[in-house]
């Protein structure tokens, strides 16, 4: 079985711990890696091009460089053409949603109220490859 490698952006320390909970509940070996802004994210990929994340989870309100600019920024980036970036928010604005989506995010997920919601959405999104853009435990 693959170790799949994570990176979360989130400047919520408490985010990566109840994301880690979830990725170890759900059994599928991980390498979890954390950043806690954009700059830090950004920096770290491009000093290091052999490190290749399966899925970047990418919250939208990070310091320094914002979720929107680290997004676009992490596009740019060859060696991360086949990662899947996915928008991890708390917003379910629109007009956000749509922008990521164009800005070439693979999916939009709402950060969850609690970590057996969270299990369900990542579960839903390892066990299938077509996905919708939004990703939600009632899809």
């Amino acid at each position: 079985m693959k170790t799949l490698k994570y990176l979360m952006i989130d400047d919520d320390l408490d985010e990566h711990e109840i994301f880690q909970m979830a990725l170890v509940y759900i059994g599928e070996p991980f390498q979890h890696t954390s950043s806690f802004n954009g700059l830090e994210a950004l920096n770290s990929l491009k000093s290091d091009n052999k490190y290749v994340p399966d899925f970047i989870f990418l919250d939208l309100n990070i310091p320094i460089v914002n979720g929107r600019e680290c997004l676009e920024k992490i596009k740019r980036i060859e060696s991360l053409l086949t990662s899947k970036v996915i928008i991890y928010s708390n917003s379910t604005d629109e007009t956000n949603i749509r922008e990521m989506q164009s800005l070439g995010a693979t999916h939009y997920m709402k950060k969850p109220g609690g970590l057996e919601e969270l299990v369900v959405n990542l579960s839903f999104l390892l066990q299938n490859k077509d996905l919708p853009f939004l990703l939600n435990k009632n899809q």
